[in-house]
């Protein structure tokens, strides 16, 4: 595993779209002299970190993020995210593609493996503008500077997958909440194959995180992989046990 090192080149354009911070379009030259159009973002040193460990860690886990690019920018570190050529979910919407809409919503296993892995990096801004829908209805992820946003024993504070998946399901019915949390849980599993001290590692050796981030990475998301079906259950707000096997 090596990081992925660009340079932005020519000048690239402000997105036209109201974002956090600032993002702009343009084309970056990677270490092995390819041009890509890449979304160009100015953020801390810490939300880079964050941006490309994040992005390792969805490929890791069978999951899809654009390629991360660590990029100069006439002498400044920002982060880049190589273009997917994937519209979103918003764009989507406004363009009234209902079907390759309804073809991602209906790919349970797709979806309810994103609210997974989203509590395992607490990332409460999985909104229309962070999740891309390719034409088959699978889906890839962006944006994840907001991800370790809470404190790491503590579900995240607004996990937008579970979020839709408890909307269908009235705040008293314990049964279904039990099989809705079964099928997310299914994905634990999937997680234990991320590598995260390679990342964190990684990051340090061309020192992006110090020491004491690195461990503090490493320590907050090992400790939530392992701990993932609590925090799972808390999300669910499942408060009882029901003695039946949902597998079947």
């Amino acid at each position: 595993m090596e990081v992925n090192f660009g340079t932005v080149t020519g000048t690239p354009k402000p997105l036209s779209l109201k974002t956090a911070n600032a993002v702009y379009v343009g084309q970056i030259i990677l270490g092995d002299g390819s041009s890509n159009r890449a979304y160009i973002k100015r953020i801390s040193p810490e939300k880079i970190a964050i941006e490309y460990a994040i992005a390792e860690m969805t490929n890791q886990c069978g999951l899809s993020s654009p390629k991360p690019v660590i990029t100069n920018w006439h002498g400044d570190v920002v982060f880049a995210s190589v273009d997917a050529n994937t519209p979103s979910l918003f764009s989507l919407a406004k363009m009234g593609d209902e079907q390759t809409i309804l073809r991602a919503i209906n790919n349970t296993e797709t979806i309810n493996k994103v609210a997974s892995f989203d509590e395992v990096i607490s990332n409460p801004d999985r909104n229309q503008q962070n999740i891309l829908i390719k034409g088959d209805g699978d889906v890839i992820l962006i944006d994840h500077e907001c991800a370790l946003s809470s404190e790491k024993d503590r579900p995240t504070n607004k996990n937008q997958f579970i979020e839709l998946l408890k909307g269908k399901i009235h705040p008293s019915d314990q049964f279904n909440k039990h099989r809705a949390f079964k099928e997310i849980e299914k994905h634990v599993a999937d997680f234990e194959c991320i590598s995260t001290s390679d990342v964190a590692n990684l990051l340090h050796s061309v020192s992006i995180l110090n020491h004491e981030q690195r461990n503090l990475f490493i320590e907050y998301i090992d400790f939530r992989v392992a701990n993932l079906t609590q925090l799972l259950k808390q999300q669910m707000g499942i408060t009882s046990q029901i003695g039946l096997n949902f597998s079947a």
